[in-house]
């Protein structure tokens, strides 16, 4: 039988906080019936449907390829147990869990919004306790129930009626971590929503317990990137010992794909940086650009050769890797690898420069890796002698 029941407006507007903390609405006792606490309740998760409702995520279909891909486990907490006319004591477990003003929980439609964050967090302080340093670890709590999620799906049945603490630990994918937010579900529960109609908020649902639960997490998540990194590393075959330093310059550029679509990729550049290489005699260099975002395309450019230095025969000033993987280990990490040799054209100082612009408490602060010394006048012109006539411009190799 649908039901409909108005409710003050001003109630109406904290339940509605309350859901959008909670990630699950809370009914009022609507139902009819009374609970039939022998009967146990289904939870499942489908992370297809994880986004579904108002605060549907933009990158739904990416995030739903992440999770899906992984493994993970939602975990239940008890936090109170229900009678046949729906009313809530809380358990050993979480006595210490009460609103704001102290009071015990027992019909959740006398619970304020304000009052359901509080439960939210203290609930979670008991699941995830802080050990002050230098003391014992405090003993977690173990779950009353165990959601294993493989291939986007999970589902656990024979789950006792009552009021759960929803945690589910950090999800971590080839690219991406995601943190989800610790809510409360209600088990059974009233199928329905709160509408506004003609100035009032207005529930709508079902005169009937629901004892099966599909979990959802509309926007009660967040994606980190995880983070990795590249090498560049340079080879020079010959060096000027007229120069005290040469630095050579590279772009690096990371792009990454947040489509699931092959015909349609979605590359948005996630990386942009300049870092340079200082040589002060031949031979292999290598620097480590880290804090990469995992699943990036990088292309690195050598974009200064130095005054009196070229790429060698067969190499290129462009090197793309393909999509990084997460790894930790600089040691690992792929290599963009660049040859150059003396041109034999010039004499003179080729120093570069690069400039670092960090944002700071008081604005974006500038610095420089290095003073400009090029003396070459771009490399093309040759010097002149006129104060050393017997200098000649065949410099010094190594």
């Amino acid at each position: 039988m649908k039901k409909m029941m108005n409710l003050k407006k001003g109630i109406a507007v904290l339940l509605t906080a309350v859901i959008a903390v909670s990630g699950f609405a809370i009914s009022n006792v609507y139902a009819a019936k009374a609970i039939e606490t022998s009967t146990k309740c289904t939870v499942s998760v489908n992370v297809a449907d994880l986004n579904d409702g108002d605060n549907a995520d933009p990158d739904r279909a990416y995030n739903t390829a992440q999770l899906s891909s992984a493994e993970f486990s939602v975990n239940l907490y008890k936090v109170a147990n229900v009678s046949e006319s729906a009313v809530y004591t809380l358990t050993d477990k979480f006595k210490g869990v009460t609103d704001v003003d102290g009071k015990e929980i027992t019909e959740l439609s006398s619970v304020t919004a304000e009052e359901w964050i509080n439960i939210v967090e203290k609930a979670s302080s008991i699941v995830n306790p802080i050990t002050v340093h230098g003391s014992d670890p405090v003993q977690k709590p173990a779950p009353d129930y165990t959601l294993e999620v493989v291939g986007g799906k999970g589902s656990i049945d024979s789950v006792a009626v009552g009021l759960y603490l929803v945690v589910v630990p950090d999800v971590e994918t080839a690219t991406e971590i995601y943190t989800f937010n610790n809510y409360l579900i209600q088990l059974p529960y009233v199928t329905g929503s709160w509408v506004l109609k003609d100035g009032e908020y207005v529930f709508e649902g079902e005169d009937e317990w629901n004892y099966d639960v599909a979990l959802n997490w509309a926007s009660k998540y967040e994606r980190t990137e995880r983070l990795t990194g590249i090498k560049i590393e340079k080879t020079v075959d010959k060096f000027n010992t007229s120069m005290n330093q040469t630095s050579f310059v590279y772009s690096i550029v990371a792009e990454k794909n947040y489509s699931v679509d092959p015909e349609n990729p979605n590359m948005v550049k996630v990386f942009d940086d300049v870092r340079a290489i200082d040589f002060s005699q031949a031979g292999t260099q290598s620097i480590v650009v880290d804090k990469i975002p995992a699943g990036s395309v990088v292309t690195v450019k050598e974009v200064y050769t130095g005054a009196t230095y070229e790429i060698a025969k067969d190499t290129s000033d462009v090197v793309k890797l393909d999509a990084l993987t997460a790894i930790s280990k600089a040691d690992d990490y792929p290599v963009a690898r660049f040859e150059n040799t003396y041109n034999d054209k010039l004499v003179g100082n080729g120093t570069a420069v690069v400039n670092t612009f960090t944002k700071g408490e008081t604005g974006w602060e500038w610095s420089s890796s290095a003073k400009v010394t090029d003396q070459a006048n771009g490399g093309d012109e040759e010097p002149s002698n006129e104060e050393n006539p017997d200098q000649t411009n065949e410099g010094n190799l190594q």
